[in-house]
């Protein structure tokens, strides 16, 4: 897993050329966008469950469902940093 790391925990990593969710690789090239949303149960609220979409050049996906939304959206904000990192024009030298 080469490149900077910008979050590492038990259930996802994200570095500076990867995405790692549960053991599957989704390269950062092909990630437009991510964002941590809410889904709601019906009963009690207790059940509500967080979940992270990622936008990608072939559509969205649903890469991970937590109990605890703090690593969802710490998540989404990583990636989002790794892609303005990776589209952040690079310095020409005269």
């Amino acid at each position: 897993m080469p490149g900077r790391i910008f979050y590492r925990n038990d259930c996802a990593t994200v570095t500076s050329t990867e995405i790692v969710v549960s053991g599957r690789t989704y390269p950062l090239g092909e990630v437009i966008s991510a964002r941590g949303v809410r889904r709601r149960s019906v009963l009690p609220p207790i059940l509500d469950k967080f979940v992270l979409i990622l936008t990608t050049t072939t559509g969205e996906r649903e890469l991970l469902r937590h109990r605890n939304g703090y690593v969802v959206f710490q998540l989404a904000q990583a990636i989002e940093s790794a892609l303005r990192e990776l589209r952040k024009p690079v310095a020409q030298s005269a």
